[in-house]
Protein backbone atom coordinates (compact mmCIF):
# COMPACT_ATOMS: atom_id res chain seq x y z
CA UNK A 1 0.00 0.00 0.00
CA UNK A 2 1.42 3.37 -1.03
CA UNK A 3 0.50 6.47 0.96
CA UNK A 4 0.41 9.95 -0.55
CA UNK A 5 3.27 12.19 0.56
CA UNK A 6 2.04 15.78 0.64
CA UNK A 7 2.66 18.80 2.80
CA UNK A 8 -0.28 17.80 5.02
CA UNK A 9 1.33 15.83 7.86
CA UNK A 10 -1.95 15.26 9.68
CA UNK A 11 -3.45 13.67 6.56
CA UNK A 12 -0.41 11.41 6.26
CA UNK A 13 -0.84 10.40 9.90
CA UNK A 14 -4.53 9.69 9.42
CA UNK A 15 -3.90 7.59 6.30
CA UNK A 16 -1.11 5.68 8.03
CA UNK A 17 -3.14 5.00 11.19
CA UNK A 18 -6.16 3.88 9.19
CA UNK A 19 -4.17 1.47 7.06
CA UNK A 20 -2.25 -0.25 9.87
CA UNK A 21 -5.46 -1.04 11.76
CA UNK A 22 -5.51 -4.33 9.88
CA UNK A 23 -2.23 -5.27 11.58
CA UNK A 24 -3.73 -4.70 15.05
CA UNK A 25 -0.75 -2.62 16.26
CA UNK A 26 1.65 -5.51 15.58
CA UNK A 27 4.61 -3.96 13.76
CA UNK A 28 6.12 -7.41 13.22
CA UNK A 29 3.58 -7.87 10.44
CA UNK A 30 4.73 -5.01 8.23
CA UNK A 31 7.61 -2.73 7.24
CA UNK A 32 7.56 0.87 6.08
CA UNK A 33 9.57 1.58 2.93
CA UNK A 34 10.77 5.15 2.43
CA UNK A 35 11.92 6.19 -1.03
CA UNK A 36 13.83 9.47 -1.50
CA UNK A 37 14.70 11.37 -4.66
CA UNK A 38 18.34 11.59 -3.57
CA UNK A 39 20.49 9.47 -1.24
CA UNK A 40 19.47 10.44 2.30
CA UNK A 41 21.08 9.67 5.64
CA UNK A 42 18.92 7.99 8.29
CA UNK A 43 19.96 6.88 11.76
CA UNK A 44 19.67 3.16 12.53
CA UNK A 45 20.72 3.33 16.19
CA UNK A 46 22.16 5.75 18.73
CA UNK A 47 25.59 5.28 17.13
CA UNK A 48 26.45 7.47 14.15
CA UNK A 49 28.59 4.67 12.69
CA UNK A 50 25.36 2.77 11.98
CA UNK A 51 23.90 5.56 9.82
CA UNK A 52 22.84 4.48 6.33
CA UNK A 53 22.84 6.71 3.23
CA UNK A 54 20.49 5.44 0.54
CA UNK A 55 17.54 6.32 -1.68
CA UNK A 56 15.50 3.53 -0.09
CA UNK A 57 15.19 2.83 3.64
CA UNK A 58 13.16 0.11 5.35
CA UNK A 59 11.98 0.92 8.89
CA UNK A 60 9.75 -0.83 11.45
CA UNK A 61 7.04 1.80 11.79
CA UNK A 62 6.18 5.49 12.01
CA UNK A 63 4.67 7.54 14.78
CA UNK A 64 3.44 11.12 14.91
CA UNK A 65 3.04 13.79 17.61
CA UNK A 66 1.59 17.24 18.02
CA UNK A 67 4.50 18.10 20.30
CA UNK A 68 3.03 15.81 22.95
CA UNK A 69 1.18 12.79 21.62
CA UNK A 70 -0.90 12.09 18.54
CA UNK A 71 -0.12 8.55 17.49
CA UNK A 72 -2.42 5.81 16.26
CA UNK A 73 -3.12 4.32 19.70
CA UNK A 74 -3.52 7.43 21.84
CA UNK A 75 -5.60 10.46 20.85
CA UNK A 76 -5.36 9.84 17.09
CA UNK A 77 -7.73 12.76 16.47
CA UNK A 78 -5.03 15.31 17.30
CA UNK A 79 -3.20 17.07 14.50
CA UNK A 80 0.35 15.98 13.74
CA UNK A 81 3.21 18.47 13.68
CA UNK A 82 6.09 15.97 13.85
CA UNK A 83 6.80 12.60 12.24
CA UNK A 84 9.26 9.95 13.43
CA UNK A 85 10.45 6.55 12.29
CA UNK A 86 11.53 3.52 14.33
CA UNK A 87 14.53 1.78 12.67
CA UNK A 88 14.89 -1.98 12.53
CA UNK A 89 17.63 -1.96 15.18
CA UNK A 90 15.48 -0.29 17.85
CA UNK A 91 12.51 -1.60 19.78
CA UNK A 92 10.45 1.54 20.21
CA UNK A 93 12.49 4.75 20.23
CA UNK A 94 12.71 6.65 16.98
CA UNK A 95 14.24 9.54 15.10
CA UNK A 96 12.85 12.56 13.31
CA UNK A 97 11.63 11.59 9.84
CA UNK A 98 13.26 13.63 7.10
CA UNK A 99 10.41 14.55 4.76
CA UNK A 100 12.57 16.58 2.37
CA UNK A 101 12.83 14.72 -0.90
CA UNK A 102 10.60 11.86 0.30
CA UNK A 103 8.90 10.68 -2.89
CA UNK A 104 7.13 7.53 -1.79
CA UNK A 105 5.99 5.89 1.45
CA UNK A 106 4.84 2.28 1.31
CA UNK A 107 3.54 -0.16 3.94
CA UNK A 108 4.63 -3.67 2.98
CA UNK A 109 3.53 -6.90 4.73
CA UNK A 110 6.42 -9.01 5.99
CA UNK A 111 6.92 -12.67 5.24
CA UNK A 112 5.87 -14.36 8.46
CA UNK A 113 8.11 -16.98 10.04
CA UNK A 114 6.67 -19.86 12.02
CA UNK A 115 8.56 -20.43 15.29
CA UNK A 116 6.29 -23.20 16.59
CA UNK A 117 8.96 -25.87 15.97
CA UNK A 118 11.40 -23.99 18.20
CA UNK A 119 8.77 -23.68 20.95
CA UNK A 120 7.95 -27.38 20.56
CA UNK A 121 11.63 -28.26 21.03
CA UNK A 122 11.59 -26.21 24.26
CA UNK A 123 8.50 -28.00 25.62
CA UNK A 124 9.98 -31.38 24.61
CA UNK A 125 13.12 -30.57 26.58
CA UNK A 126 11.06 -29.57 29.63
CA UNK A 127 9.25 -32.91 29.40
CA UNK A 128 12.55 -34.74 29.06
CA UNK A 129 13.99 -33.19 32.22
CA UNK A 130 10.62 -33.07 34.04
CA UNK A 131 10.90 -29.33 34.80
CA UNK A 132 8.45 -26.42 34.40
CA UNK A 133 5.75 -28.79 33.17
CA UNK A 134 2.99 -26.18 33.50
CA UNK A 135 4.87 -23.97 31.06
CA UNK A 136 5.47 -26.94 28.75
CA UNK A 137 1.72 -27.57 28.73
CA UNK A 138 0.96 -23.92 28.02
CA UNK A 139 3.39 -23.95 25.08
CA UNK A 140 1.85 -27.14 23.67
CA UNK A 141 -1.67 -25.71 24.02
CA UNK A 142 -0.54 -22.57 22.25
CA UNK A 143 0.96 -24.53 19.36
CA UNK A 144 -2.21 -26.62 19.05
CA UNK A 145 -4.40 -23.51 19.08
CA UNK A 146 -6.18 -24.63 22.25
CA UNK A 147 -5.60 -21.42 24.18
CA UNK A 148 -8.61 -19.53 25.50
CA UNK A 149 -8.83 -15.92 26.56
CA UNK A 150 -10.46 -16.77 29.88
CA UNK A 151 -7.81 -15.80 32.42
CA UNK A 152 -8.18 -12.57 34.39
CA UNK A 153 -5.01 -11.25 32.73
CA UNK A 154 -6.27 -12.06 29.24
CA UNK A 155 -9.64 -10.40 29.84
CA UNK A 156 -8.02 -7.37 31.45
CA UNK A 157 -5.59 -6.85 28.58
CA UNK A 158 -8.14 -7.84 25.90
CA UNK A 159 -5.71 -10.33 24.41
CA UNK A 160 -6.65 -12.68 21.62
CA UNK A 161 -7.02 -16.40 22.33
CA UNK A 162 -4.09 -17.09 19.99
CA UNK A 163 -1.73 -15.85 22.70
CA UNK A 164 -0.56 -18.08 25.54
CA UNK A 165 -0.16 -16.45 28.93
CA UNK A 166 2.69 -17.57 31.20
CA UNK A 167 5.59 -15.98 33.08
CA UNK A 168 3.65 -12.68 33.24
CA UNK A 169 3.68 -12.26 29.48
CA UNK A 170 1.74 -13.17 26.35
CA UNK A 171 3.23 -15.34 23.62
CA UNK A 172 2.20 -16.28 20.12
CA UNK A 173 3.77 -19.67 19.45
CA UNK A 174 4.03 -18.98 15.71
CA UNK A 175 5.03 -15.33 15.51
CA UNK A 176 7.20 -14.84 18.62
CA UNK A 177 10.75 -16.11 18.31
CA UNK A 178 12.10 -17.55 21.59
CA UNK A 179 15.23 -15.76 22.83
CA UNK A 180 17.63 -18.33 24.25
CA UNK A 181 20.47 -17.96 26.74
CA UNK A 182 22.90 -20.36 28.39
CA UNK A 183 23.33 -20.43 32.16
CA UNK A 184 25.97 -23.19 32.01
CA UNK A 185 28.53 -20.94 33.73
CA UNK A 186 26.30 -20.86 36.84
CA UNK A 187 25.17 -24.50 36.76
CA UNK A 188 28.66 -25.84 36.05
CA UNK A 189 29.80 -24.71 39.46
CA UNK A 190 28.38 -27.98 40.78
CA UNK A 191 30.35 -30.23 38.45
CA UNK A 192 27.60 -32.51 37.16
CA UNK A 193 25.04 -30.67 35.04
CA UNK A 194 22.01 -32.77 36.05
CA UNK A 195 18.61 -32.08 37.55
CA UNK A 196 19.21 -34.89 40.06
CA UNK A 197 22.28 -33.02 41.33
CA UNK A 198 20.19 -29.87 41.85
CA UNK A 199 17.63 -31.92 43.79
CA UNK A 200 20.43 -33.14 46.04
CA UNK A 201 21.59 -29.57 46.63
CA UNK A 202 18.10 -28.26 47.43
CA UNK A 203 17.19 -27.71 51.08
CA UNK A 204 13.86 -27.27 52.87
CA UNK A 205 12.37 -23.82 52.49
CA UNK A 206 11.30 -21.73 55.48
CA UNK A 207 8.31 -20.42 53.50
CA UNK A 208 6.45 -23.57 52.49
CA UNK A 209 6.40 -27.31 51.95
CA UNK A 210 9.06 -27.41 49.27
CA UNK A 211 12.83 -27.54 48.81
CA UNK A 212 14.81 -24.86 47.04
CA UNK A 213 18.31 -24.21 45.77
CA UNK A 214 19.75 -20.86 44.65
CA UNK A 215 23.15 -19.96 43.24
CA UNK A 216 24.56 -16.87 41.55
CA UNK A 217 27.62 -15.35 39.90
CA UNK A 218 28.23 -11.65 40.48
CA UNK A 219 29.73 -9.77 37.56
CA UNK A 220 30.90 -6.28 36.66
CA UNK A 221 27.93 -5.55 34.39
CA UNK A 222 25.47 -8.36 35.13
CA UNK A 223 24.71 -10.73 38.00
CA UNK A 224 23.55 -14.17 36.86
CA UNK A 225 21.60 -16.64 38.97
CA UNK A 226 19.50 -19.81 38.97
CA UNK A 227 16.75 -20.95 41.32
CA UNK A 228 15.54 -24.55 41.54
CA UNK A 229 12.41 -25.58 43.45
CA UNK A 230 10.98 -29.04 44.24
CA UNK A 231 7.42 -29.18 45.57
CA UNK A 232 6.11 -31.84 47.95
CA UNK A 233 4.34 -33.55 45.03
CA UNK A 234 7.60 -33.77 43.09
CA UNK A 235 6.90 -30.95 40.63
CA UNK A 236 10.05 -29.00 39.78
CA UNK A 237 10.38 -25.37 38.79
CA UNK A 238 13.67 -24.10 37.39
CA UNK A 239 14.21 -20.41 36.60
CA UNK A 240 17.13 -18.04 36.06
CA UNK A 241 17.99 -14.35 35.87
CA UNK A 242 20.48 -11.95 34.34
CA UNK A 243 20.26 -8.77 36.42
CA UNK A 244 22.14 -5.49 36.39
CA UNK A 245 25.11 -5.79 38.76
CA UNK A 246 24.12 -5.04 42.35
CA UNK A 247 20.65 -3.88 41.28
CA UNK A 248 18.27 -6.82 41.67
CA UNK A 249 16.45 -5.89 38.46
CA UNK A 250 17.02 -7.20 34.96
CA UNK A 251 15.92 -10.01 32.65
CA UNK A 252 14.25 -13.21 33.83
CA UNK A 253 14.37 -16.58 32.11
CA UNK A 254 12.67 -19.99 32.17
CA UNK A 255 14.99 -23.01 32.08
CA UNK A 256 14.16 -25.75 29.57
CA UNK A 257 17.25 -27.93 30.18
CA UNK A 258 19.88 -28.15 32.94
CA UNK A 259 21.82 -25.28 31.33
CA UNK A 260 19.61 -23.51 28.76
CA UNK A 261 16.78 -21.02 29.22
CA UNK A 262 14.51 -18.74 27.20
CA UNK A 263 13.66 -15.11 27.98
CA UNK A 264 10.41 -14.39 29.83
CA UNK A 265 10.32 -10.77 31.01
CA UNK A 266 12.18 -7.69 32.25
CA UNK A 267 11.71 -6.19 35.68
Amino acid sequence: MELKVTGNLTQLKNDYCEFIKQYKNDDKLYNVVLTYAEPTRLHQSNHLKDDVVSNIHIVKRLFFTDGRIANCMHQPELEATNAYYVPKKKRSGGFNLDLYGLQKLEIVPTAQKDYSKQWKAISNSMRKYNINLDVAQAIEDGIAGKTKCDSEFCKRDKQEATHTHFAQNYWDMKKDKPRLMSFADVVNRFGEKTIDRLKELASKSNYGDYKVYHDNINGVKRDRSIEFQVDADGKMRFTSASEYAGCGNGSYYMMYSPTMAFYCEDD
